[in-house]
């Protein structure tokens, strides 16, 4: 077996990886919206957690942990930031506190449920397998059906800003 400090390693590895592709999760966001990433970041998060299942190496741990932490940046704080600023306007620092409130919580019942419920019940290989199919079934929906750009158009990959035009505008302008 693996010592204590290889495996707390993958941890290191998923939290830095979070960290840092933060930075191109945020750029991911400005050109394609949080839906689109979130959509993405679901997928990836799910691949990364049954690699997590399947490992047999610790190069497998730190790869699968590397695309864990990819998926986590994609589908945690920077989109939801975004998302929240895109539509609340008026106590916009109070949404975005709620909106944090609600990923640390997520981040508080999640280890939970793992150690609790789905180790013991499933072993450790089946519970990381589950985890990423629960974020699959979970996220993916959630930004399909949920995130929603404020304007009616969600940019394409050609698209660097999304294109505002209000309603009043229309109404000002019949051209």
């Amino acid at each position: 077996g693996w010592d204590r400090s290889a495996i707390m390693a993958g941890f290191l590895v998923w939290s830095l990886t979070t960290g840092i592709s933060s930075i191109f999760v945020g750029k991911a966001v400005d050109r394609f919206h949080p839906r689109r990433v979130m959509m993405v970041g679901a997928i990836i998060t799910c691949l990364g957690f049954i690699g997590l299942g399947y490992i047999q190496s610790l190069f497998h741990l730190y790869l699968s942990s590397v695309v864990v932490g990819v998926g986590i940046a994609a589908i945690g704080k920077v989109p939801c930031t975004a998302w929240v600023s895109e539509w609340v306007e008026k106590k916009r620092g109070m949404a975005i506190g709620f909106m944090s409130t609600g990923v640390g919580i997520g981040g508080l019942i999640m280890p939970a449920l793992s150690t609790g419920v789905l180790i013991p019940a499933l072993g450790w290989r089946l519970a990381y397998s589950s985890l990423g199919v629960i974020a699959a079934v979970v996220v993916f929906p959630l930004a399909l059906f949920v995130i929603r750009p404020k304007t009616a158009q969600i940019p394409s990959r050609d698209q660097s800003e999304v294109k505002v035009q209000q309603d009043t505008d229309l109404r000002d302008n019949p051209s």
